[in-house]
């Protein structure tokens, strides 16, 4: 993903066009609306799943003194705590944020991304490390972790690879702004060699110490 990531960018910071106008290259003028339609569905479905992790981070952490529960997904057959007020309408407030910047254009993302970035992956770092002391230490944490069966080799690259997809290819849109093409790589390292790998080990973490990926929540 980072190499492919980083020559997607090239192309789009050389050429200053977006995905879709690059992908009218590659498929022609109505091929094009293919893979434009799939990669809709794969960005409404990361939207969807980052607005609802910052809802769940904001709502666990203000609580519910309203009372109101809005839907109880254990009514339906689903492990998932209760959806509290709180957290709908953080989980609103914070996509009506996201779309805003995204409609501000890549300024007003740079803005966002600069302080965020760097803070998510400080807090990922250290709470792993508080994640295993918490567990009982290395040889504790290992010790719980080996008594785990997980996905084979196969299905774990294919929802590893899966979950990120559709970042690398939009990589696309933003990498047509960078000034030059180290920007481009360095761009695509730290995200793919640095930032990724950190949140993808520290989920994991979460996900042996608590029964949950969510290590904001869980901290």
């Amino acid at each position: 993903m980072f190499f492919l990531t980083s020559f997607l960018g090239i192309i789009s910071q050389r050429t200053g066009l977006n995905l879709s106008l690059l992908s009218k290259y590659t498929y022609g003028s109505k091929g094009m609306v293919i893979p434009m339609i799939v990669m809709a569905l794969m960005t409404l479905g990361w939207f969807s799943n980052i607005t609802g992790m910052v809802g769940e981070i904001w709502g666990t952490f203000l609580g519910n003194p309203s009372g109101v529960i809005v839907m109880n997904p254990s009514d339906f057959g689903h492990n998932i705590p209760p959806i509290t007020l709180e957290a709908m309408l953080a989980t609103v407030f914070w996509g009506l944020v996201f779309t805003y910047t995204a409609a501000k254009g890549i300024t007003a993302i740079e803005k966002v991304s600069s302080a965020v970035g760097p803070t998510i992956l400080i807090i990922a770092i250290v709470m792993g490390f508080v994640m295993i002391g918490q567990a009982g230490g290395r040889e504790a944490f290992m010790g719980i972790a080996n008594q785990r069966t997980g996905l084979s080799l196969g299905a774990g690259v294919t929802a590893l690879v899966g979950s990120w997809m559709a970042g690398a290819v939009m990589g696309v849109d933003l990498f047509r702004f960078n000034k030059n093409l180290k920007a481009v790589w360095l761009g695509s390292a730290a995200c793919f060699i640095i930032t990724n790998p950190v949140l993808n080990i520290a989920g994991y973490i979460s996900t042996i110490s608590y029964g949950n990926y969510n290590l904001v929540v869980n901290g």
